[in-house]
């Protein structure tokens, strides 16, 4: 006999309150593989599911986004259930939503899916899912625009999806550097220091390297800097320690710029306390400008 407390529970999502919906699908995500795996409670689950995901309200759409997300990857049980019901096809609708918190959500639960093979070969059975994840990097909102390149750093970081992202999501990644968003560059350095480990070819097809020293020198914001040094300073390391005869003449041009570099003094004048003292020296020789020119 199927439980009806487990009915009960599920109805209560249909009196469209967030709060209370939210409740619902974390207690729910609790003890998904063992009530998820009967397929009256599945179904019944799947069409409040739906009904939520198309819902008016954004809050709705939100934590039931964060949902279908979860329940992907709590168990092997689980995980088919949402195959099985195409929540797949349901969650790459979301990345379109209109509302900027819910793609912000959708984005992370494709994160999460995507950390097994499993799930990425069944998001990339949609054929407009590399699509939709160029989309999400250009997206308005710099809050999902961050969440994306997570996404993407993610996968570079992983064998079996590296090799299959497009050509046209790393040409993303140079135009992002010049993001308003100081965050989403921060972002984005730490992923071209991703790309050189474990794409090294890609980083010096999209010259990768004069990117970063070009935001060392450029960006109005010290997190940002400081972030393309420490980046720079990584990939210094690695490539001291991987040069030999094969190395290319380009590269070892760049090795021998980073060379150049005094790594603790760079960094240190990028510390608060140095910038202010710069200050307290512009002023202190203003002040002695301003005394000479006073008449007696």
């Amino acid at each position: 006999r199927q439980p009806d407390w487990a009915f009960k529970i599920i109805c209560l999502t249909e009196r469209n309150n967030v709060l209370i919906t939210h409740r619902v699908y974390s207690v729910i995500s609790e003890v998904s593989s063992l009530l998820l795996k009967e397929d009256k409670i599945a179904i019944f689950m799947k069409d409040s599911i739906c009904r939520s995901l198309l819902h008016p309200r954004w809050e709705l759409r939100d934590t039931t986004t964060w949902f279908v997300g979860k329940i992907f990857v709590d168990s092997e049980q689980t995980f088919g259930m949402c195959v099985k019901h195409n929540l797949d096809k349901y969650l790459l609708q979301k990345l379109n939503d209109e509302q900027d918190n819910v793609r912000a959500s959708a984005i992370n639960a494709v994160k999460e899916v995507t950390k097994t093979v499993n799930g990425w070969n069944v998001m990339l059975k949609h054929n407009d899912f590399p699509a939709c994840c160029i989309k999400a990097l250009q997206d308005e909102d710099a809050f999902v625009r961050r969440n994306a390149v997570e996404m993407v750093g993610q996968w570079i970081e992983s064998v079996f999806t590296h090799s299959k992202l497009k050509e046209e999501t790393y040409k993303n990644m140079m135009t992002m550097l010049d993001d308003s968003d100081w965050e989403v560059r921060i972002r984005i350095c730490c992923l071209l220091g991703s790309i050189y480990e474990h794409l090294p070819d890609v980083f010096w097809n999209m010259k990768a390297n004069e990117l970063l020293l070009t935001r060392v020198s450029v960006d109005h914001i010290r997190l940002v800097r400081i972030e393309a040094l420490k980046t720079l300073q990584r990939i210094f390391h690695r490539m001291q320690d991987n040069v030999d005869m094969s190395t290319e003449s380009h590269q070892l041009d760049f090795l021998n710029i980073l060379r150049t570099i005094d790594w603790t003094k760079e960094l240190k004048s990028q510390e608060v306390e140095s910038i202010y003292d710069k200050f307290e020296e512009l002023l202190t020789a203003q002040d002695d400008d301003n005394t000479l020119d006073c008449p007696d």
